[in-house]
C-alpha cells in the first residue's frame, strides 16, 4: 500500500479525488471545486491538482486559517498559466454559488477538535458538514479516513 500522507499534502488521496470527479462529471475543464473547512493536507493537494488539471478551485475557510504559501503561490500561478481561478475566501455562501463539486472537510476538524482540546484551545473549523449538505445537488462525498458524519443516518 502507498499512502504517502504528511501534514502537508496528501497525494494519493488527491488522485482517488480528482478519479472520483473525473468519473461523476466527465472533464476537469471548467468545473468549480470546492473545499470547505480547515485547510489540510487533501486540500493542498487539491490545490495543487486544480490549476494542472483546469478546474477552479474555491477554498471556504474559517478565520484563522490559511493555506501554505509556497502550496498557495504554486496552485495560483497555475491557475493563472492555465485560466482557471484558485479562490480563498471565509465567505461560503460565495464559494458555493454554481458548484460542481462541494468537498466538506468533516472527519479532521472532527479529529483535530481532540487534539486542539488537549492543546488548551477551543476552536475548531466552523464550517462543518452536516444533514444539510448531503442534500447539496453538487455533492461528492470524499473522506481519507474512516469518521462519522454529524447528523445522517446510515
Amino acid at each position: 500500500m502507498i499512502n504517502a500522507l504528511s501534514d502537508l499534502t496528501h497525494p494519493c488521496q488527491g488522485l482517488a479525488d480528482l478519479l472520483t470527479i473525473k468519473e461523476k462529471k466527465g472533464d476537469f475543464k471548467g468545473l468549480k471545486v470546492v473545499y470547505a473547512g480547515d485547510i489540510w493536507n487533501v486540500c493542498h493537494s487539491l490545490m495543487i491538482a486544480a490549476g494542472t488539471m483546469g478546474f477552479d478551485m474555491y477554498v471556504a475557510i474559517p478565520e484563522g486559517y490559511a493555506a501554505n504559501p509556497k502550496v498557495y503561490q504554486f496552485a495560483t500561478e497555475a491557475a493563472k498559466r492555465n485560466g482557471t481561478k484558485m479562490v480563498l475566501t471565509q465567505n461560503l455562501k460565495e464559494a458555493l454559488k454554481d458548484a460542481d463539486v462541494v468537498y466538506a472537510n468533516t472527519c479532521i476538524a472532527w479529529v483535530l477538535q481532540k487534539k486542539r482540546r488537549k492543546n488548551g484551545s477551543e476552536t475548531s473549523a466552523p464550517i462543518r458538514s452536516t444533514k444539510r449538505w448531503w442534500r447539496w445537488p453538487a455533492l461528492i462525498s470524499s473522506s481519507c479516513i474512516a469518521c462519522r458524519v454529524t447528523g445522517v443516518r446510515r
